[in-house]
């Protein structure tokens, strides 16, 4: 015999699936349209992108003089897993890799959507998808999408970062002290 707490109601099903739904969908259709839009053959990724991981973890920093110019000082940590995947995966793969982790946009739009609006009582999920969605078909995100431009994935921590003040706006509210020590850091 099942116990009635284990039982789950469809709107307890459908409640979890909307959770998540984006988690699966954004990096899924974004990791398939950086493959529909094509390998990256930017100026920064022949420049430096490639490079600077290369020099960092081949030690060649201290013998290579500045062949990507000022680049050649910028921080090599970005570029690392690209780097990576480069070197030891199908250039396929590597592509829908990078816009699939590009499209963790996406979920975390849809939550930012949740907090601002509301929860599922008071809108139904699509409007929450379509906010997230309609936030990512902005002109820089589809251009930068699939490529190794850093905007799209710094993009992920900081909207986490939104996403978390906002979920926990009202009880950060009331603790005022919290919000002053927030503030200050």
């Amino acid at each position: 015999m099942i116990p009635a707490s284990a039982i789950m109601t469809f709107s307890n099903v459908q409640h979890h699936i909307s959770r998540f739904f984006p988690w699966l969908a954004g990096p899924l259709f974004f990791g398939l349209l950086a493959l529909f839009l094509g390998q990256d053959a930017n100026w920064d990724l022949r420049n430096y992108h490639l490079y600077n991981p290369f020099a960092f973890l081949h030690h060649r920093l201290d013998f290579d003089m500045v062949p990507a110019q000022v680049a050649n000082f910028y921080n090599p940590l970005l570029h690392i897993p690209f780097y990576g995947a480069v070197m030891f995966l199908p250039p396929m793969l590597t592509g829908f890799l990078l816009g699939a982790v590009q499209g963790l946009n996406f979920p975390i739009l849809v939550g930012i959507g949740r907090s601002v609006m509301g929860e599922e009582q008071e809108h139904p999920p699509w409007h929450y998808y379509l906010a997230a969605f309609i936030g990512l078909l902005g002109a820089g995100t589809l251009a930068e999408l699939g490529t190794t431009f850093g905007d799209n994935l710094i993009s992920i921590p900081l909207l986490s970062s939104l996403w978390l003040l906002l979920a926990n706006f009202q009880q950060l509210r009331q603790e005022k002290t919290t919000i002053y020590n927030v503030l200050l850091f």
